[in-house]
């Protein structure tokens, strides 16, 4: 696709393709697959739903454009699903934000090979673009999952996405946190 002043690396490519088919699966239906499969034991259990979002949701620039509305449309599934299940199954979701793991992206994009804990900086990218200054482990988001699970503890809450990012929302434009003079 050619753009004023030259070609713009997002939108090549774009349409459904089985690369692209391959993500929205993923990302998308298998979100609503998972809860279509587990409604009917949730409905009786009065249980609730914990999706895995990303900071890909409410953020560009983190995977192009149809990564990036593959996570959107994330968002829009935990507010749907909450309206539609309640009030017998809170549906809620964490979005981490960056962290060294073995995930890997889609075969059909050639991923499968590349974990993002083998980037070699992707540790002090996360340290030094956010303003809570911290390359978090996985054992880091635990909590914030174990929390929208017990019902005991967050009987109020559906519809929420506790968006764990280090503060990426908040970070400033001249720096990127405001305290580090304190």
């Amino acid at each position: 696709m050619e753009v004023i002043g030259g070609k713009t690396e997002g939108l090549d490519g774009i349409g459904m393709t089985p690369k692209n088919d391959e993500l929205f699966a993923v990302n998308v239906k298998g979100y609503l697959l998972g809860a279509k499969a587990a409604a009917g034991p949730l409905l009786q259990s009065r249980g609730s739903i914990i999706l895995t979002l990303s900071n890909a949701g409410f953020y560009p620039g983190g995977g192009g454009p149809l990564y990036t509305a593959s996570k959107h449309a994330g968002v829009g599934i935990v507010r749907q699903l909450a309206h539609e299940l309640a009030p017998k199954v809170r549906v809620n979701a964490v979005a981490p934000g960056g962290m060294a793991t073995d995930l890997r992206g889609p075969a059909a994009l050639d991923m499968q090979d590349r974990s993002i804990s083998a980037q070699r900086t992707a540790g002090e990218d996360r340290r030094r673009l956010t303003p809570l200054q911290v390359d978090p482990e996985p054992d880091d988001y635990s909590a914030h999952y174990v929390l929208l699970a017990a019902r005991a503890e967050s009987p109020t809450v559906t519809g929420a996405i506790i968006n764990c990012d280090g503060g990426l929302g908040v970070r400033g434009i001249r720096q990127v946190a405001g305290g580090t003079h304190l």
